[in-house]
């Protein structure tokens, strides 16, 4: 990867074409009709007899100036031109503010060393993108790339245990809540079966709905009518995979035990607890980053153990109120 914090002359390319202040248009022309790479030349770069950069020349301007005139009368001297202990991150910021193709890069003698393009931008731009999107998923299951790189056991412990702790104290309340509807379970045992599944469901579209949030406030500044459109929009899709997932496993558990309550049970409390736990994905991100903490870090492991949490207690209310136990 380029570092954005890299000096761009570690990325110099050749430049296409340097053109001496005192040569003649005619003599340029001349020139550009014998040289066999003509077709790859981005900018003519006019320097003095000590290289240094002058200014530049564009291809509308050298066909359309008298043949007697010099470089140095048709070149535009407002070139922008990059210091090579400059940074990348410099360079990709002026291509793409003032939409270059390429950068001179001089040494504090003003001299032209080289040239860095568009290329050094866009691989760095995609570089850039695939390593955050590691460092995402990493933050999102509680470990970071630090960790990996240095493999210190106790520093890994240190870690990544805050995020067990997390993982124990919603399972601890999934099983108080779980105790509190006993009478339930012992009634109606094929309802403790299917727990597992209903929390692995409620799970995957709470994720899915966080992971969308967190790409909503990549994009930056956003206004909250943005926001909540496209909350909207993934309630509407969440509200879609609970209908199916609950009719789905509704159905199964009919084949399976044969009493429609207990199917109805099953559905509704998954058709309810995936929106809850859709909600609680979707919004979590936002809260955080409304208050500034990082939503990267933390989204995870509370959205997980809250979808735990609410699912459990919206499976088993509605077990309690369909079922009279």
């Amino acid at each position: 990867m380029r570092e954005i914090d890299h000096p761009v002359k570690q990325y110099l390319q050749p430049p296409s074409m340097v053109l001496r202040d005192e040569s003649s248009v005619e003599d340029v022309l001349y020139r550009l009709r014998q040289d066999s790479n003509r077709e790859k030349m981005l900018y003519c770069y006019v320097v003095d007899d000590q290289g240094r950069l002058l200014g530049t020349v564009g291809a509308k301007r050298l066909l359309t100036a008298k043949l007697h005139a010099t470089m140095h009368e048709i070149m535009d001297p407002s070139v922008i031109a990059l210091q090579e202990e400059e940074k990348v991150q410099k360079a990709r910021e002026l291509l793409v503010k003032h939409r270059l193709i390429a950068l001179p890069v001089v040494d504090p003698a003003g001299k032209l060393q080289g040239v860095v393009d568009i290329q050094l931008c866009l691989e760095e731009e995609v570089d850039f993108l695939k390593e955050q999107r590691k460092k995402d998923v990493f933050q999102w299951i509680g470990v970071t790339q630090t960790e990996i790189l240095h493999r210190n056991p106790f520093r890994s412990y240190t870690e990544r245990m805050p995020w067990i702790f997390c993982n124990m104290i919603g399972g601890i309340a999934c099983a108080g809540i779980s105790l509190a509807f006993k009478d339930v379970l012992a009634h109606v045992i094929v309802l403790a079966m299917f727990i597992p599944l209903v929390l692995s469901i409620s799970e995957s579209i709470s994720m899915q709905s966080m992971t969308h949030s967190l790409q909503l406030l990549r994009k930056g500044s956003l206004s909250w009518r943005k926001i909540f459109l496209a909350l909207f929009l993934e309630m509407r899709v969440a509200l879609l995979m609970s209908w199916t997932s609950g009719l789905l496993i509704g159905g199964v558990s009919f084949l399976w035990d044969g009493r429609w309550g207990v199917s109805v049970v099953i559905a509704v409390g998954i058709l309810l607890s995936v929106i809850f736990a859709g909600a609680l994905g979707s919004f979590i991100p936002l809260f955080l980053h409304e208050h500034k903490l990082d939503p990267k870090v933390a989204s995870g492991p509370i959205v997980l153990t809250l979808a735990d949490i609410v699912t459990t207690v919206v499976y088993f209310f509605v077990a309690a109120h369909i079922l009279g136990y």
